[in-house]
């Protein structure tokens, strides 16, 4: 016999222990420090360096000896008797070496580099060689010690690009991953007040390599780097929102949300002074060179992480506090209320708007689009915040009219009540970089009138049509924004 019993549809996340993600969230949070950080992902020293260095050396010299054992086929070489197999397996070797016979080279597997003077190299020794702008390191093998034939194996270490006096970054052949280290070389060390590290293959000293520290630094601290340490941040803020979001349905809704803000605030006040996270500092995305606005907003990557977190704290608190708290529609102080909220929620537009503004004229971002090749990764996220501005633009709008609407019937006069906060706020807050209220009005109006619609919910499915709206309205109003700004 069925049961008629419904069965119990599977609710993510609801149906999920919360410790798991407070689990989760602290996992996330330990290994995105710099401490941890730095054990999984270690950064680039000059012994490592030197250790791929002779890595690479000593696996194409047995590469090389291997092959050498051939002697029929170097024969057929030097003899210039290979057939179209032979050949295209010598062309497809991972080695670049020249035979010789009477120290005239007779075969070479690739054009990268003119003929070695091969006379004064001594067998199974290794040598250094400067050929005008690639630094090599060169191996003997004596094939046939009556007839004096050898082969060379060239080893390419390192290449200077200068092309018309534009110098290019170096490359390290042994780090092809690592194309903006910068080295010198040298066969001794030529400057006792630089640390030159030696480069060795079975304890024979074959060249002398310096790397600066500024450099190393550099490269341990590109975009790339930032963006692998800060995943794991990233994954902690999605696990702590899954943990709140799951606690705001069983506990106080004010209680959650005070632990939430509580939680950015420490966060940013740990990377602020302690740099404990991540050191920011040391990444080029967090210098004040780039942009400065404030001892809050004091790089444009500060700026980024604080309008996302605010987004966070909006949108958290618009979906699961907002009515949730109390009931001000019936309270004596209810219109007091009502101003208070419109003007801080003026207050927070005319700021956020200034903060667009402030990114625009005083950063060195390239805002100009026209020129695809001229966007670089600080247009792409300058983009992305004023994208992220304009949509805590809305999520204010929206929570200040639910408040709003809960308290005027009259629609006039909460518009009314709007219209006038807003031209308060703006005529009162500094004009620093002359905002056209006459243009900002009308925008600001529309955002509210469109909260009004019963279509305009705040739902975050990836097929639903209300974040689609909110999307075209988010886009739109970040480009009216650029389109009225006077560059």
């Amino acid at each position: 016999m069925k049961s008629d019993k419904p069965k119990k549809i599977f609710r993510f996340p609801f149906d999920i222990n919360p410790k798991v993600f407070l689990a989760f969230a602290a996992f996330f949070f330990l290994i995105s420090t710099k401490y941890v950080s730095k054990i999984i992902f270690p950064e680039t020293t000059i012994n490592q360096i030197v250790k791929e260095i002779e890595k690479d050396i000593d696996k194409k010299i047995t590469r090389f000896n291997a092959e050498m054992k051939d002697t029929e086929l170097i024969n057929k070489a030097l003899n210039q008797n290979l057939n179209k197999e032979e050949q295209k397996y010598l062309l497809g070797l991972p080695i670049e070496f020249q035979l010789f016979s009477d120290n005239q080279i007779k075969y070479w597997n690739t054009q990268n580099t003119d003929a070695i003077d091969a006379d004064t190299l001594k067998e199974n020794v290794c040598y250094y060689l400067n050929d005008k702008t690639k630094h090599l390191v060169l191996y003997c093998h004596s094939i046939d010690t009556t007839h004096n034939t050898k082969a060379i194996l060239v080893i390419p270490i390192k290449k200077d690009f200068s092309i018309n006096n534009i110098e290019y970054p170096d490359l390290i052949y042994a780090l092809p991953h690592k194309q903006n280290i910068v080295a010198n070389i040298a066969i001794d060390n030529p400057n006792a007040d630089k640390n030159f590290n030696p480069v060795r293959y079975k304890n024979q000293t074959i060249f002398q390599i310096e790397i600066e520290k500024d450099i190393l630094k550099k490269d341990n601290n590109d975009f790339s780097n930032l963006w692998i340490k800060a995943i794991f941040f990233i994954f902690f803020g999605i696990s702590i929102h899954t943990y709140f979001k799951i606690k705001v349905k069983t506990q106080k809704p004010i209680y959650i949300f005070s632990i939430l803000i509580l939680t950015i605030l420490i966060t940013r006040l740990l990377t602020y002074k302690f740099n404990f996270l991540v050191d920011f500092s040391e990444y080029s995305l967090f210098y004040p060179e780039t942009f400065a606005n404030d001892v809050i907003n004091k790089s444009i990557g500060d700026l980024l992480i604080n309008m996302c977190l605010a987004f966070w704290a909006l949108i958290f608190y618009a979906i699961n506090i907002q009515g949730k708290i109390f009931k001000i529609s019936n309270s004596k102080y209810s219109y007091l209320f009502a101003v208070i909220i419109s003007i801080f929620g003026s207050f927070l537009i005319r700021r956020l708007i200034n903060i667009i503004y402030a990114l625009v004229f005083d950063s060195v971002i390239n805002f100009d689009i026209t020129f695809i090749s001229k966007i670089d990764i600080l247009s792409l996220i300058g983009h992305i915040i004023v994208l992220i501005i304009s949509a805590n633009i809305f999520v204010v709008c929206w929570i200040t009219n639910s408040y709003l609407k809960e308290i005027f019937k009259n629609i006039y006069q909460k518009y009314l009540i709007i219209f006038l906060t807003f031209v308060i706020t703006f005529l009162f807050v500094p004009n620093k970089y002359d905002v056209n209220l006459i243009l900002y009005i009308p925008i600001i109006l529309l955002i509210y009138l469109l909260t009004d619609f019963t279509y305009s919910k705040i739902k975050f499915e990836l097929n639903s049509n209300y974040l689609n709206l909110w999307f075209i309205t988010i886009s739109t109003l970040s480009a009216f924004i650029f389109n009225n700004i006077n560059y």
